[in-house]
């Protein structure tokens, strides 16, 4: 779980099961619904499949 240390408009990867070495080569891509469950999660919001 990241609480701090981010600005905005930078990136955070979340898969692939190889990690990222600084200087590596990318090919982000954003994935819409994850950031939708991300920020109602970040609201406190009950989201699709999840339990209150």
């Amino acid at each position: 779980m990241i609480e701090s240390g981010l600005a905005p408009g930078e990136r955070v990867i979340v898969d692939d099961l190889q990690p990222a070495i600084e200087g590596m080569a990318l090919a982000p891509r954003r994935d819409v619904a994850l950031e939708a469950r991300l920020t109602a999660q970040a609201l406190g919001e009950v989201t699709s499949g999840e339990r209150q």
